[in-house]
C-alpha cells in the first residue's frame, strides 16, 4: 500500500515516465515503452515486482512533469534484448530544440 501510494503520487503530480529498460527476471518485454500510470503500475505489482522498481525490476526515462519548463519530445525506437535485461531506444523527436 506505501510503496503503491507512493507512485501514484508521482503520477497524480503530472509526471510522465517511460519504462527504458526492464530485468528479464522479474518483468517482460512488454513493459518497454509503456507510459507509468496507475493501470500499468497494478501490472507491475500482479508480477510480484515492487511497484517502485526499487529492486532493479524496471528503470524510467521522465519526459514531463510539473517541474519541466515543457515535455522532451520522444520517439521509441527498438527493443533491444541484452541477456538479463532488456532496453528500448528513446531519442529525441527530430526538429525538437534541443538545449542544455
Amino acid at each position: 500500500e506505501g510503496r503503491e501510494a507512493l507512485v501514484h503520487e508521482t503520477i497524480d503530480a503530472g509526471f510522465r515516465a517511460v519504462i527504458k529498460c526492464v530485468d528479464l527476471a522479474r518483468l517482460d518485454e512488454s513493459f518497454l515503452g509503456e507510459v507509468l500510470t496507475r493501470g500499468l503500475a497494478a501490472r507491475i505489482a500482479a508480477t510480484g515486482s515492487d511497484v517502485c522498481g526499487e529492486n532493479g525490476e524496471y528503470h524510467t526515462f521522465v519526459c514531463d512533469g510539473p517541474i519541466f519548463r515543457s515535455p522532451i519530445p520522444i520517439r521509441l525506437g527498438e527493443k533491444i534484448n541484452l541477456g538479463s535485461h532488456a532496453v528500448i531506444d528513446i531519442s529525441l523527436m527530430p526538429g525538437a530544440a534541443r538545449t542544455v
